[in-house]
């Protein structure tokens, strides 16, 4: 009997030591293994995630570099049509012979001070001129030809009187222009 309590002690000892066995197995390494295994998976998941995105970037990137490549020859037409590198008294000069082309008469233009933008130069214009209707139609006509530089922000036609066939026009103009460290930039956007 002494016997079968020593093997009954004995396969206690056994099963106590087993079970502290996988209480430190599981403490010590199944379950930082485990978190482990979870990070990795997660990272997995997160990578699988990005690469899924990533295909909407590189599709977004291939419709910007088509606008992009659209954009290139009107933004070289603009820079080659652009007002000299002397502001934008050109622009006044050519204004001035349309006006004496056309038949305007009391032609005013009252620049507003030059404003320096990142690569350009911006310089409002407010302009006044009377004549018959035909001659301020064939002048603004004109004006849009001068430019693609030059863009109407207003316009105003009025009778000067009720028994005269003259009137009276007023013009919001803007004029734009590459600052000349800028005067290559296509060529350097290419």
């Amino acid at each position: 009997m002494m016997a079968a309590g020593l093997v009954k002690a004995g396969e206690r000892f056994a099963v106590v030591l087993a079970i502290v066995g996988l209480v430190v197995y599981g403490a010590l390494i199944f379950l930082p293994r485990r978190t482990h295994i979870s990070d990795v998976r997660n990272h997995i998941a997160d990578k699988r995630l990005s690469v899924a995105q990533s295909g909407a970037t590189v599709a977004e990137i291939a419709r910007i570099s088509e606008e992009l490549a659209e954009a290139k020859p009107v933004v070289a037409e603009w820079f080659t049509s652009a007002p000299a590198q002397d502001g934008p008294t050109a622009v006044f000069r050519e204004i001035t012979q349309l006006a004496k082309s056309t038949g305007i008469r009391n032609l005013r233009l009252e620049p507003a001070p030059v404003e320096h933008l990142v690569v350009l130069w911006r310089s409002p214009l407010e302009l006044t001129a009377e004549g018959t209707f035909l001659q301020l139609f064939e002048f603004l006509r004109g004006l849009e030809a001068i430019s693609p530089c030059v863009q109407t922000a207003s316009l105003r036609i009025e009778s000067i009187r009720e028994e005269s066939r003259i009137l009276r026009m007023s013009v919001t103009l803007t004029v734009f222009a590459p600052k000349s460290e800028f005067s290559d930039y296509v060529d350097l956007a290419e």
